[in-house]
Order: C-alpha cells, then sequence, then structure tokens
C-alpha cells in the first residue's frame, strides 16, 4: 500500500504515514548521537520495558520495536559503564606493552 503524496509550494513534496513514498534519508548525524539521543529520551520515559501497545501503536513491525529497545539498551550501558580507576588517574590500560602488538 503506497502512502499519499500532495504537492505543496515550491516544488517540495508532503508525505502521509505511512510514509512508503519517501525516499531514503541520508544523514550527517553519526550514529551513535542518534544512540545516544534516542536511548536518553526512551530511558526517561520508561524504567524497563518500553510501552509500544500503549504508547507506539502505530509501530507495529518487530524489527522497528527491537530497534528502538537496542538503542535503549545500549544507552544504558554506555551510562552504567565505569572506567577502571587506573584509566581515572591518566594511566594506561591493563597491559601497557599492548602497544608493541601494533607496530612493525
Amino acid at each position: 500500500m503506497n502512502s499519499p503524496t500532495f504537492s505543496i509550494a515550491h516544488g517540495t513534496t508532503k508525505h502521509a504515514y505511512p510514509f512508503t513514498s519517501l525516499p531514503p534519508i541520508t544523514s550527517r548525524i553519526p550514529p551513535h548521537i542518534v544512540i545516544i539521543d534516542t536511548g536518553r529520551k526512551l530511558s526517561q520515559l520508561y524504567d524497563s520495558d518500553i510501552a509500544f501497545e500503549r504508547d507506539f501503536a502505530w509501530i507495529s513491525d518487530s524489527a522497528t520495536q527491537d530497534m528502538m529497545t537496542a538503542m535503549q539498551r545500549i544507552y544504558l550501558a554506555w551510562m552504567g559503564a565505569k572506567p577502571e580507576q587506573r584509566w581515572l588517574e591518566g594511566g594506561e590500560g591493563e597491559d601497557e606493552d599492548d602497544d608493541d602488538e601494533y607496530s612493525d
């Protein structure tokens, strides 16, 4: 089923839900910024599981739901990560000799 499109002023087109006529969108926003922003917003709204049936009834495909859930979980993992004290104090990682693996 194609979504209707409407011509509006200055050669632009208005697309209607479910946006099947909308071409792919290219963004210059780095993916980690999208994850941080989306994950933060979802985490502010939901302590645990996202209430898809209640709040996102128009999102019925499991791939989109899985992606939203993954962004929330990645955000929580990133925000919950605790660096080692050694790193916080300006020291190297666990093995200072790891640099040798990458030298020629």
